[in-house]
């Protein structure tokens, strides 16, 4: 039979029917189990459209039979396949394998969200791109292998959220931004709480340390010889003060001082103290070992070196306003004799 239109109602039994052409290479094949092609010619350059009517309610099933072994293959050597270009939702269920070619997904897309088998996304050797605006990953996630997120993009990457319930738990060794040289990296925020458990080393590579948020950057200064005031608790400053930034944070301060003598008149009482006021005697804080006193009435002797010692402390930077640090101090003699101090001064943060 050979007709350019031909119409066939009921059922259509492969097996009972020697029908091979309708239109053109429509359906072929005349025995139940050989392989049937439906507008499979190689030139074809039309639509082809299966289900396509307006307002259709029914499904539309391809492959859908029980006990089914046989692939279904769509596209499988062809072009790009569209699922849902009209921005449908479109499920996928089970497993499923796409194959060859493009594949693109349009519009709200569900993979796997009602079945209880597990899913997989990528291989052992292809690549596998989330190039979403937003890019969202809900529930417990495992990511096995070399993984890199963000790579090439410019937009911020988030792991969890800040809801406090969302715990993102990375296993195995875990480097951080190891290869780049020019981006820095940031842990935290101003707000929350970072809680390293176990052993933990930092190893910096610039020493000594140049940046002001850097631990074991390290401020040093010498308080200039200075004769003190011979004025029982009236303090004057010895040199000029030192700067300790606008960056808060945690500092161990340790300063070095001497006292000499002028002559050999007697020492009625002696005092210095490291102090955030210019010729004050109120310590830097109550933490430290800030200040230093005697009241001895002794002979000095002849003139030169008369004590040496060490004033240190911890201090907790807890704001960015401008503060510097002060070397205090006087000494009360029986005449006309002085005592000069100086100091050495190391100041370093140490969180």
């Amino acid at each position: 039979m050979s007709s350019t239109t031909a119409t066939v109602s009921g059922a259509l039994s492969a097996g009972a029917s020697t029908l091979t052409s309708v239109i053109t290479n429509t359906i072929t094949g005349t025995a139940v189990g050989t392989a049937v092609s439906l507008y499979s010619e190689s030139s074809r350059t039309a639509a082809i459209e299966i289900g396509n009517g307006n307002s259709r309610s029914g499904d539309i099933r391809i492959g859908n039979g029980t006990s089914t072994t046989g692939a279904v293959l769509i596209g499988r050597n062809g072009g790009g396949v569209s699922i849902g270009t009209s921005g449908s939702t479109n499920t996928i269920d089970g497993t499923t394998n796409f194959g060859n070619g493009t594949h693109t997904v349009f519009g709200i897309t569900n993979i796997n969200t009602t079945s209880t088998l597990a899913t997989s996304i990528g291989n052992s050797t292809g690549a596998l791109a989330l190039t979403g605006a937003t890019n969202t990953i809900v529930g417990i996630t495992s990511i096995t292998g070399a993984t890199t997120i963000n790579s090439g993009g410019t937009a911020t990457t988030q792991l969890g959220n800040n809801s406090g319930s969302c715990v993102v738990n990375i296993l195995g060794a875990v480097s951080l931004n190891a290869t780049s040289s020019i981006q820095n990296t940031s842990i935290g925020n101003s707000t929350g709480t970072i809680s390293m458990l176990g052993d933990t080393t930092i190893t910096q590579t610039t020493y000594p340390s140049i940046s002001t948020t850097q631990i074991g950057y390290t401020i040093t200064k010498t308080f200039a010889t200075t004769v003190l005031s011979d004025t029982t608790l009236t303090f004057s400053v010895v040199g000029t003060g030192q700067a300790l930034g606008t960056v808060k944070g945690v500092y161990l301060i340790t300063c070095g001082f001497e006292l000499t003598n002028s002559g050999t008149d007697t020492a009625n009482n002696k005092a210095l103290c490291l102090s955030l006021t210019t010729g004050s005697g109120t310590p830097v804080n109550t933490n430290g070992a800030w200040e230093y006193y005697e009241e001895i009435n002794d002979s000095m002797g002849s003139a030169g070196t008369r004590y040496k010692g060490t004033l240190c402390g911890i201090y907790i930077k807890t704001t960015t306003s401008a503060q510097s640090l002060f070397l205090n101090g006087y000494a009360n003699t029986s005449g006309t004799d002085t005592i000069s101090a100086t100091g050495n001064c190391s100041i370093t943060r140490i969180a």
